[in-house]
This record gives structure tokens, sequence and C-alpha cells, in this order.
């Protein structure tokens, strides 16, 4: 809203750099970061959701999409790339996940990373030279995914009885 620019420009105009925090799901780290993005300050993310986490720690993108009469006509129109300072992931929101949550965020993970998997190669400069940070997230996730141990333990854990009936003690 306008407000919220005046705000930010009457905050520039002083001494203190603004800082902007978003706190949530990946939809309110998109649209706060675009703001920060759009008024160059300083921006820091704080994802409750494991997708998030994904995209605050692999992404520089923070886009909105077109949506009309609730229909996405066309995905991330609008947007730009822009890298949080910090990215505070609280470890314990993954407590509260579904096994069909865990398993969008590593599916996500594993597009981010193949894809800037190559940015650092000749192709991959050239395909990707303009994503922020593109090079240093550059990774083969599914090598990541078949050495490391432990996302079958998870899922086993998300699914057990008796971590379900703690959730909804809690929830």
């Amino acid at each position: 809203s306008s407000r919220l620019f005046r705000t930010i420009n009457k905050a520039k105009s002083g001494t203190a750099t603004p800082v902007i925090i978003a706190v949530g799901g990946g939809v309110n780290g998109n649209c706060i970061g675009l703001v920060a993005g759009m008024t160059n300050c300083d921006f820091i993310e704080v994802p409750t959701t494991p997708m998030h986490y994904n995209d605050a720690v692999t992404s520089a993108k923070k886009a909105f999409s077109l949506v009309v009469n609730d229909r996405i006509l066309s995905k991330n129109i609008l947007g730009a790339f822009y890298l949080p300072q910090l990215a505070y992931c609280l470890n314990e929101s993954l407590l509260t996940i579904s096994s069909a949550n865990a398993h969008a965020t590593v599916g996500e993970a594993t597009k981010t990373m193949n894809m800037l998997g190559i940015a650092n190669s000749a192709v991959g400069a050239s395909d990707f030279h303009n994503i922020l940070g593109g090079v240093e997230f550059a990774s083969d996730f599914t090598k990541i995914l078949s050495e490391v141990d432990g996302f079958d333990k998870l899922i086993q854990f998300i699914e057990s009885p008796s971590t379900l009936k703690k959730k909804r003690a809690i929830i």
C-alpha cells in the first residue's frame, strides 16, 4: 500500500537502514521479499514451512502470480531476484509437516538444485548467468539424497501413530 512505501521512504531518509522481516510461508516470503527488493531494504526471512525453508536458502526469486477468479493465469509473472541478508530457519516447524509436505519439499529442492547444478558450467553460465547466487547454490541434489541417510526415517517418524497423536494434542 502507499502507506507502507511512504513509511519505508521515511525510514530510508534517516540514518538507520530499514530491515524488512518476512515470517511465515512462501507466499509471505515472496510478497514481503519483493517489497524489500523493490525498496532495496535489508531483508530477513523466517520460514515456517518446509517449502519456504527450502526457498529461503536456495532461491533469490521473490514473485507474484497473476490470479483471476481463483485461477492462476500466469505463475511468478511479476518479481525480482533478491537475496535475504539472513534466513533464520526454525527447525521446530518441521515437526508439524505431513509426509506429502516433506515429499513436495524434497521435490522442490531437487528441482532448484538440479537447475542450478549446472550454473558453474559453460552452458549453465549462459543459461543462469542472471540468477543471483546461482553459482553459489550449484550442486547435484539427487546425489545428496542418495548419499545422505534419513529421509525414509523422517517419513516414518511423521507417519508414526505416536507422532500423529502428539501432533493432535499440540495442534
